[in-house]
């Protein structure tokens, strides 16, 4: 049996779009039918205008929203244009976070927390302001981090930061979420590409499945890598919102970055030069909120018979929310403030003309002023030695030997991610070695950066660091050669070379609780959303038992078998979390099952067993399932489906696939015949609470107590 969310809306057609959706500047791109490549698509008065004053529009979109004193929301380069206290930028940083993470990282990371360019302050879970009880008369805001587009829960998870925004000349508080200005730009950057698509569709770029009658309305965007599986809904969440009625996706952005090379750059390598056990490359994507790295094995191949293939397996992936450019022109800025001020008080959202400033220096520093984001081809430029910048009526000095010295403790940090991420991939071939190390986003510019990566990896392999990409569309060039293949509409030999499969970014498992929490009647043990903090003896004691283990291929399926407390309880509870960060835990849902009452004598030893199992899809779909062997019912309908695979009379050959998959050891998951589509598209929701207790005895090899909790 399976318990699961509402189906994936079903694909009613519309076009198809790849969107960065970073933390300082967005792109959108489509795979164009008519010359069969990715295009990146020029939005006219949303991005940046090249430099060359064609008026063509640019491609690379400020991830800003003004609310003006007009009513009027502004959006992109027209926000930041303004150079107003009322523009929001970075608002991704914090976006899907619950009220518990936010008040975390507030205490634990208050650097991070102060470096935010904007009022933020934390709601309680009703969607109150919790660190300010004074509302003074501002408006409320608060968002869930679930639904959107149609879909329903009975327990949303309210976002847990709002971000006060003085309005321009009026002089009133508009309090908005992350989750709203993610919406908000998000539909702004649909109209454009829509406007743009409709003008060009006959005689320059036609995207899969776009027309006049339906216009954009599937998506892939892109996620760091460390996001949560909140914080991926949540994304989906604000796609929905903004008008992608179709099919929504989520994907890594160092994963879409590695799809791009392979794309691009790996069918210019010669299979000769292809090491015997595949070429192993790292994509380091460090933008303006994250840095994340993803690890991809490249193997030649062949295709058809004689058509030479590039295919590409990711093997690891990691990455840092909290790390990127905003954080090196804070750094910058925080040092330019302790030159001239005798307080160490800093707050980020009361020098946000500084910041600016010291963006501006840093582009300098690094060759990237006045560099026109039209190319598609990242040319590095050699930066200046030396610029200034102004403050409290001074003029202050900047070398590139201060800039190094003051964004020093980044670098390390971007280090350490590049050291956990080779952790897990040595830990797979301890004799491996990186072939090829790839740059993508725009803080790879940074020259301490690129030296920390040239001492890691030194000639001859890789040979140099590879910046053959764009660093600031590569991504969204990757995200449009995902959504061309979820399309069905571009033939699969176009895309070999790209193919690629996402992998999950932290385990998830079953929370098997100590304290006496499942009580019948009472309702849930925790709610979605919830943190659960396993180094807090006394609030929450327990175990977690991983079923879906980190980095493993998506769509991703697992199980484990867990003995019941009691022969003859009515039903069973699940309570499903994700691992995201060590010994801590956030609720993914609460999925009840009914039992049916056996034979006591058909159970050895007097003990019950049934196995849960977990699936995870490439869109962030998830589905908790269980088998009970013991019942009849169950082993009948698993014979039903057997026999159905056998004589292929399943019409959607992935469904028939995954069945094959799940059933080829004879012992595993039951649905009804209703349920068939779920397996792929589905999503958590949360049952009726019938209140039952389970133990765990083992999950797959690794063998466990037998106590009951």
């Amino acid at each position: 049996m399976s318990s699961s969310g509402q189906r994936q809306s079903s694909d009613g057609g519309g076009g198809w779009v790849g969107i960065d959706l970073g933390t300082s500047n967005c792109s959108a791109a489509v795979w164009d039918l008519n010359e069969s490549r990715c295009r990146v698509i020029r939005l006219k008065g949303l991005a940046r205008p090249p430099l060359d004053g064609s008026g063509a529009g640019g491609k690379i979109v400020p991830s800003a929203v003004l609310f003006d004193s007009d009513g009027s929301i502004k959006v992109g380069n027209e926000a930041v244009a303004r150079e107003s206290a009322s523009t929001l930028t970075s608002f991704k940083r914090v976006v899907g976070l619950t009220s518990t993470q936010a008040a975390e990282i507030e205490k634990s990371d208050p650097q991070f927390w102060d470096s935010l360019p904007f009022d933020a302050s934390i709601v309680d879970s009703k969607g109150a302001e919790a660190t300010n009880n004074d509302q003074n008369g501002k408006e409320h805001a608060s968002d869930t981090l679930g639904g959107g587009g149609g879909d329903t829960s009975l327990h949303e998870v309210v976002e847990g930061v709002a971000i006060n925004v003085s309005v321009d000349v009026s002089s009133s508080t508009r309090r908005v979420t992350p989750l709203e200005l993610t919406t908000i730009l998000l539909r702004r950057i649909r109209e454009h590409a829509d406007g743009y698509l409709l003008k060009n569709k006959r005689h320059k770029t036609r995207a899969p499945g776009f027309d006049e009658a339906k216009s954009l309305q599937n998506c892939v965007v892109g996620v760091p890598a460390n996001y949560t599986h909140a914080q991926r809904m949540a994304v989906r969440s604000a796609a929905r919102k903004a008008g992608f009625g179709g099919r929504v996706a989520v994907m890594t952005e160092s994963t879409a970055a590695a799809m791009a090379y392979g794309l691009f750059v790996s069918a210019k390598v010669s299979h000769s030069s292809t090491a015997k056990n595949g070429k192993n490359v790292l994509v380091f994507d460090m933008g303006g909120g994250t840095t994340d790295i993803t690890i991809a094995t490249m193997t030649a191949g062949k295709h058809g018979g004689e058509t030479e293939t590039v295919e590409f397996h990711v093997v690891s992936t990691e990455g840092d929310r909290y790390l990127g450019g905003d954080n090196v022109d804070e750094h910058l800025a925080r040092y330019v403030h302790s030159k001239i001020a005798s307080s160490s008080t800093w707050k980020a959202s009361e020098h946000s003309d500084l910041i600016r400033q010291c963006r501006e220096a840093k582009e300098a520093l690094c060759g990237r002023e006045n560099k026109d984001d039209d190319s598609d081809v990242d040319n590095d430029t050699p930066g200046l030695n030396e610029t200034t910048v102004s403050h409290a009526g001074m003029v202050i000095s900047i070398t590139r030997r201060q800039f190094d010295d003051a964004i020093q403790p980044l670098v390390e940090r971007a280090e350490l991610v590049v050291d956990k991420a080779l952790a897990t991939f040595k830990s797979h071939d301890k004799m491996a070695a990186i072939h090829e190390v790839v740059l993508v986003g725009g803080s790879t510019h940074i020259p301490s950066i690129r030296t920390m990566l040239r001492r890691k990896f030194p000639p001859p392999t890789p040979p140099e660091l590879c910046t053959s990409l764009s660093a600031e569309t590569a991504v969204s060039q990757g995200l449009a050669i995902q959504a061309a293949l979820l399309s069905g509409e571009v033939p699969l030999w176009e895309l070999r070379n790209a193919m690629m499969l996402d992998v999950l970014p932290h385990s998830i498992g079953v929370w098997i609780d100590a304290n006496d929490r499942y009580k019948p009647g009472e309702g849930a043990p925790f709610q979605k959303g919830e943190i659960i903090d396993g180094g807090e003896s006394d609030k929450y004691r327990g175990h977690y038992v991983p079923v879906l283990v980190k980095d493993a291929t998506l769509p991703a399926l697992g199980n484990a078998m867990f003995t019941l407390a009691d022969i003859n309880q009515p039903g069973l509870t699940v309570v499903a979390v994700e691992e995201i960060a060590p010994g801590m835990y956030q609720c993914m849902g609460v999925f009840d099952f009914l039992l049916h009452r056996l034979d006591p004598q058909k159970f050895h030893e007097g003990l019950r067993q049934v196995k849960i199992g977990m699936s995870l899809d490439e869109s962030g779909q998830f589905q908790v399932s269980f088998y009970d062997e013991k019942d009849p019912e169950h082993r009948a309908k698993k014979r039903r489906y057997l026999e159905q695979i056998e004589n292929d009379e399943l019409p959607d050959e992935t469904v028939k696939r995954e069945l094959a998959q799940l059933y080829e050891n004879e012992e595993e998951y039951v649905r009804s015949s209703t349920e068939i589509g779920l397996i792929i598209f589905c999503v958590v929701v949360f049952a009726l609470y019938i209140g039952a207790k389970i133990a765990f005895h083992e999950v797959d090899l690794e063998q466990y107590s037998n106590e009951e909790l």
